[in-house]
Protein backbone atom coordinates (compact mmCIF):
# COMPACT_ATOMS: atom_id res chain seq x y z
CA UNK A 1 0.00 0.00 0.00
CA UNK A 2 1.48 3.15 -1.21
CA UNK A 3 1.34 7.11 -2.66
CA UNK A 4 -1.57 7.76 -0.94
CA UNK A 5 -2.62 9.90 2.81
CA UNK A 6 -3.31 6.66 5.34
CA UNK A 7 -2.15 3.28 4.40
CA UNK A 8 -4.66 1.68 6.75
CA UNK A 9 -6.85 3.27 8.86
CA UNK A 10 -8.87 1.81 11.44
CA UNK A 11 -11.20 4.11 12.99
CA UNK A 12 -14.65 5.03 13.72
CA UNK A 13 -16.13 8.30 15.67
CA UNK A 14 -19.22 7.01 17.43
CA UNK A 15 -17.32 3.53 18.60
CA UNK A 16 -14.35 1.74 19.60
CA UNK A 17 -13.55 -0.84 16.92
CA UNK A 18 -13.00 -4.04 18.55
CA UNK A 19 -10.43 -7.15 17.79
CA UNK A 20 -8.45 -5.84 14.64
CA UNK A 21 -5.79 -7.96 12.84
CA UNK A 22 -3.40 -6.52 9.87
CA UNK A 23 -1.01 -9.36 8.46
CA UNK A 24 1.44 -9.31 5.65
CA UNK A 25 1.77 -5.81 4.22
CA UNK A 26 4.21 -3.26 3.17
CA UNK A 27 2.91 0.52 3.81
CA UNK A 28 5.02 3.02 2.45
CA UNK A 29 5.33 6.48 1.03
CA UNK A 30 2.61 7.63 3.13
CA UNK A 31 2.05 10.05 5.20
CA UNK A 32 1.01 7.41 7.86
CA UNK A 33 1.62 3.64 7.63
CA UNK A 34 -0.83 2.07 9.81
CA UNK A 35 -3.41 4.21 12.13
CA UNK A 36 -5.08 2.14 14.64
CA UNK A 37 -7.98 5.46 15.93
CA UNK A 38 -10.36 4.28 19.12
CA UNK A 39 -9.59 0.97 18.63
CA UNK A 40 -10.07 -1.53 21.70
CA UNK A 41 -7.60 -5.07 20.75
CA UNK A 42 -6.35 -5.31 17.42
CA UNK A 43 -3.09 -6.74 16.03
CA UNK A 44 -0.42 -6.25 13.54
CA UNK A 45 1.69 -9.27 12.40
CA UNK A 46 4.48 -9.28 9.94
CA UNK A 47 4.06 -5.26 8.73
CA UNK A 48 6.83 -3.58 6.85
CA UNK A 49 6.23 0.39 6.85
CA UNK A 50 8.96 2.71 6.01
CA UNK A 51 9.44 6.38 4.37
CA UNK A 52 5.60 7.47 6.18
CA UNK A 53 6.18 11.45 6.34
CA UNK A 54 4.67 11.75 9.53
CA UNK A 55 4.49 8.16 11.05
CA UNK A 56 5.10 4.48 10.21
CA UNK A 57 2.28 3.34 12.51
CA UNK A 58 0.23 5.50 14.89
CA UNK A 59 -1.78 4.33 17.43
CA UNK A 60 -4.24 6.84 18.96
CA UNK A 61 -6.66 6.30 22.12
CA UNK A 62 -6.69 2.55 21.18
CA UNK A 63 -6.05 -0.17 23.79
CA UNK A 64 -4.68 -3.38 23.77
CA UNK A 65 -2.71 -3.40 20.36
CA UNK A 66 0.01 -5.84 19.85
CA UNK A 67 2.36 -5.13 17.51
CA UNK A 68 4.65 -8.42 16.60
CA UNK A 69 7.38 -9.09 14.12
CA UNK A 70 7.01 -5.60 12.45
CA UNK A 71 10.30 -3.72 11.03
CA UNK A 72 9.49 0.24 10.94
CA UNK A 73 12.17 2.28 9.00
CA UNK A 74 13.19 5.28 7.53
CA UNK A 75 10.15 7.38 8.72
CA UNK A 76 11.08 11.16 8.49
CA UNK A 77 9.72 11.68 11.64
CA UNK A 78 8.80 8.83 14.09
CA UNK A 79 9.00 5.30 13.48
CA UNK A 80 5.99 4.15 16.05
CA UNK A 81 3.70 6.97 18.13
CA UNK A 82 1.50 5.89 20.33
CA UNK A 83 -0.49 8.61 22.07
CA UNK A 84 -3.33 8.24 25.04
CA UNK A 85 -2.87 4.27 24.13
CA UNK A 86 -2.77 1.76 26.76
CA UNK A 87 -1.73 -2.00 27.27
CA UNK A 88 0.28 -2.16 24.16
CA UNK A 89 2.83 -4.22 23.29
CA UNK A 90 5.43 -3.94 21.00
CA UNK A 91 7.75 -7.09 20.17
CA UNK A 92 10.11 -8.89 17.89
CA UNK A 93 10.27 -6.13 15.49
CA UNK A 94 13.03 -3.85 14.08
CA UNK A 95 12.80 0.31 14.59
CA UNK A 96 15.38 1.69 12.69
CA UNK A 97 16.44 4.53 11.22
CA UNK A 98 13.74 6.89 11.88
CA UNK A 99 13.62 10.61 12.56
CA UNK A 100 15.93 11.94 10.10
CA UNK A 101 13.80 15.30 9.02
CA UNK A 102 11.24 17.00 10.78
CA UNK A 103 10.11 17.51 14.71
CA UNK A 104 9.76 14.08 15.17
CA UNK A 105 13.05 12.07 15.56
CA UNK A 106 12.06 8.94 17.78
CA UNK A 107 12.31 5.28 17.30
CA UNK A 108 9.37 4.67 19.38
CA UNK A 109 7.30 7.45 20.94
CA UNK A 110 5.37 6.91 24.19
CA UNK A 111 2.56 9.98 25.23
CA UNK A 112 0.44 9.33 27.88
CA UNK A 113 0.50 5.64 27.70
CA UNK A 114 0.62 3.36 30.28
CA UNK A 115 1.20 -0.30 30.49
CA UNK A 116 3.11 -0.81 27.50
CA UNK A 117 5.41 -3.57 27.22
CA UNK A 118 8.42 -3.35 24.60
CA UNK A 119 9.64 -6.11 24.37
CA UNK A 120 12.49 -8.98 22.04
CA UNK A 121 12.96 -5.73 19.52
CA UNK A 122 16.31 -4.17 17.79
CA UNK A 123 15.96 0.05 18.03
CA UNK A 124 18.79 1.36 16.82
CA UNK A 125 20.52 3.96 14.55
CA UNK A 126 17.57 6.22 14.94
CA UNK A 127 18.34 10.28 14.42
CA UNK A 128 17.78 11.22 18.32
CA UNK A 129 16.26 9.08 20.35
CA UNK A 130 15.28 5.12 19.91
CA UNK A 131 12.87 5.34 23.01
CA UNK A 132 10.99 8.60 24.43
CA UNK A 133 8.53 7.34 27.29
CA UNK A 134 6.75 10.93 28.39
CA UNK A 135 3.89 11.33 30.83
CA UNK A 136 3.39 7.37 30.68
CA UNK A 137 3.52 4.95 33.58
CA UNK A 138 3.87 1.23 34.33
CA UNK A 139 6.00 0.48 31.18
CA UNK A 140 8.35 -2.01 30.87
CA UNK A 141 11.08 -2.73 28.47
CA UNK A 142 12.93 -5.88 28.46
CA UNK A 143 15.44 -8.09 26.39
CA UNK A 144 15.41 -5.32 23.63
CA UNK A 145 18.96 -4.45 21.87
CA UNK A 146 19.12 -0.22 22.26
CA UNK A 147 21.99 1.21 20.17
CA UNK A 148 23.61 3.00 17.77
CA UNK A 149 20.93 6.41 18.50
CA UNK A 150 22.37 10.04 17.62
CA UNK A 151 21.57 11.30 21.18
CA UNK A 152 19.72 8.87 23.46
CA UNK A 153 18.54 4.92 23.53
CA UNK A 154 15.66 5.79 26.46
CA UNK A 155 15.00 9.10 27.62
CA UNK A 156 12.01 9.34 30.19
CA UNK A 157 10.34 12.41 31.50
CA UNK A 158 7.52 12.54 34.34
CA UNK A 159 6.97 8.73 34.34
CA UNK A 160 6.30 6.89 37.24
CA UNK A 161 6.69 2.89 37.35
CA UNK A 162 9.65 2.75 34.88
CA UNK A 163 11.43 -0.56 34.54
CA UNK A 164 14.07 -1.41 32.39
CA UNK A 165 15.85 -4.67 32.34
CA UNK A 166 17.61 -7.24 30.67
CA UNK A 167 18.30 -5.13 27.35
CA UNK A 168 21.94 -3.91 25.97
CA UNK A 169 22.25 -0.53 25.71
CA UNK A 170 25.29 0.71 23.58
CA UNK A 171 27.00 3.24 21.64
CA UNK A 172 24.29 6.19 22.30
CA UNK A 173 25.98 9.33 21.62
CA UNK A 174 24.62 11.25 24.77
CA UNK A 175 22.99 8.91 27.47
CA UNK A 176 22.05 5.05 27.36
CA UNK A 177 18.99 5.95 29.69
CA UNK A 178 17.82 9.91 30.32
CA UNK A 179 15.63 10.06 33.19
CA UNK A 180 17.17 13.54 34.54
CA UNK A 181 13.06 14.80 34.78
CA UNK A 182 11.22 11.25 35.80
CA UNK A 183 11.51 9.60 39.18
CA UNK A 184 13.31 6.39 39.91
CA UNK A 185 14.01 4.39 36.90
CA UNK A 186 14.45 0.54 37.46
CA UNK A 187 17.48 0.14 34.92
CA UNK A 188 18.93 -2.98 36.58
CA UNK A 189 20.50 -5.76 35.16
CA UNK A 190 21.31 -4.47 31.75
CA UNK A 191 24.57 -4.41 29.75
CA UNK A 192 25.61 -1.23 29.11
CA UNK A 193 28.53 -1.78 26.49
CA UNK A 194 31.16 -2.15 29.08
CA UNK A 195 31.98 -4.86 32.07
CA UNK A 196 32.58 -1.75 34.00
CA UNK A 197 28.99 -0.45 33.49
CA UNK A 198 27.76 2.66 32.57
CA UNK A 199 29.00 6.17 33.13
CA UNK A 200 27.89 8.34 36.31
CA UNK A 201 29.82 11.05 37.32
CA UNK A 202 28.90 10.72 41.14
CA UNK A 203 28.32 6.91 41.32
CA UNK A 204 30.57 5.48 38.37
CA UNK A 205 33.38 7.17 37.62
CA UNK A 206 35.06 5.07 35.84
CA UNK A 207 32.18 3.52 33.86
CA UNK A 208 33.02 3.21 30.09
CA UNK A 209 29.23 1.91 28.79
CA UNK A 210 26.96 4.81 28.53
CA UNK A 211 26.20 7.41 29.94
CA UNK A 212 23.14 7.56 32.56
CA UNK A 213 21.43 10.54 34.21
CA UNK A 214 20.55 10.69 38.08
CA UNK A 215 17.27 9.09 38.96
CA UNK A 216 18.79 5.53 36.84
CA UNK A 217 18.87 2.56 39.16
CA UNK A 218 21.35 0.91 37.00
CA UNK A 219 23.20 -1.65 39.68
CA UNK A 220 23.13 -4.58 39.24
CA UNK A 221 24.65 -4.55 35.68
CA UNK A 222 25.35 -7.34 33.95
CA UNK A 223 29.48 -8.11 32.84
CA UNK A 224 28.21 -9.82 29.41
CA UNK A 225 25.72 -8.96 26.20
CA UNK A 226 22.35 -10.67 27.43
CA UNK A 227 21.19 -13.53 27.52
CA UNK A 228 25.38 -14.54 27.34
CA UNK A 229 25.26 -17.61 30.24
CA UNK A 230 26.95 -18.39 32.34
CA UNK A 231 26.58 -14.32 33.20
CA UNK A 232 28.78 -11.98 35.36
CA UNK A 233 26.74 -9.78 37.27
CA UNK A 234 28.27 -6.26 38.84
CA UNK A 235 26.97 -4.80 41.67
CA UNK A 236 28.40 -0.89 43.19
CA UNK A 237 25.45 -0.56 45.69
CA UNK A 238 23.02 -3.60 46.62
CA UNK A 239 25.06 -7.35 47.12
CA UNK A 240 21.82 -8.87 47.70
CA UNK A 241 20.48 -8.03 43.87
CA UNK A 242 22.71 -9.65 42.73
CA UNK A 243 22.24 -12.70 44.58
CA UNK A 244 18.91 -13.08 44.01
CA UNK A 245 19.39 -12.48 40.11
CA UNK A 246 22.01 -15.29 39.42
CA UNK A 247 21.47 -18.33 38.62
CA UNK A 248 23.92 -21.30 38.77
CA UNK A 249 27.74 -20.91 37.52
CA UNK A 250 26.68 -17.14 37.59
CA UNK A 251 29.84 -14.63 39.03
CA UNK A 252 28.88 -11.56 41.29
CA UNK A 253 31.46 -9.32 41.38
CA UNK A 254 31.27 -6.63 44.46
CA UNK A 255 32.89 -3.17 43.48
CA UNK A 256 34.96 -1.84 46.44
CA UNK A 257 32.81 0.05 48.83
CA UNK A 258 31.25 0.19 51.98
CA UNK A 259 27.95 -2.75 51.94
CA UNK A 260 25.03 -2.61 54.95
CA UNK A 261 22.77 -4.96 54.84
CA UNK A 262 22.39 -8.46 55.68
CA UNK A 263 23.03 -11.04 52.97
CA UNK A 264 21.14 -14.44 52.83
CA UNK A 265 22.34 -16.67 50.12
CA UNK A 266 19.57 -19.41 49.74
CA UNK A 267 20.36 -21.14 46.22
Amino acid sequence: IYNATIGIYVHNGSFKIHNVTINNCKVYNLQTGINFDNVEEGKANNIEAYDNLNYGIYLYVSNNITLNNTKVHNNPQQGIFCEKSHYAKITNSSIYNNGNQGVGHYGIYLRYSNHTIIRANIIYDNNKYSVVIGDSNNVTLIENKIYGNNITGVMVSFCRDIVLNYNNIYNNLRYGVDGMYSSNINAQFNYWGDSSGPYHATTNPGGQGDNVSDNVDYSPWLGFPWPTSPMTYHTNDNIQDAIDAANANDTIKVNPGLYKENIVIDK
